[in-house]
């Protein structure tokens, strides 16, 4: 993930990122890549991954879960630092559960599909904050 968000950062992908990003994430990454390029804008502030588990896992491949705090995400214009008015990243939609494709390539782990799901998807609901109803 982190050359993953640096190729992005750098519009264009970086060293080593074809190690470790295969099949159809690559057309993923590239996607993202040309969206963030075309809006000149690039990643912000802090996405926290937690609950991070392998759920399956062969010789030759591997699921991976885990949920993501994107509640200080951001995307900013790359020249002037002023987050996009485009993106918003409303309340619900800050702690996704994703679940990652992995599969061996080269000796390494790579990324070969990426799926993310938000509220009202019930398998985003261990990834919500705990919400403490005030006292009255």
């Amino acid at each position: 993930m982190t050359l993953w968000d640096k190729s992005i950062n750098a519009f264009a992908p970086v060293r080593l990122v074809a190690a470790y990003v295969a099949g159809h994430a690559v057309h993923e990454l590239a996607s993202s890549i040309a969206s963030n390029k075309s809006n000149d804008r690039v990643l912000s502030g802090t996405d926290r991954f937690f609950k991070t588990r392998v759920t399956m896992h062969s010789a030759a491949s591997a699921t991976i879960t885990t949920c993501d705090d994107a509640s200080k995400f951001e995307l900013v214009n790359r020249e002037t630092g002023i987050v996009d008015p485009t993106f918003s990243n409303p309340p619900d939609q800050q702690y996704m559960f994703y679940t990652f494709q992995m599969i061996q390539q080269h000796g390494y782990w790579a990324i070969s599909d990426a799926s993310g799901v938000t509220l009202p998807d019930p398998r985003a609901i261990p990834c919500q904050p705990l919400r403490i109803p005030p006292i009255a």
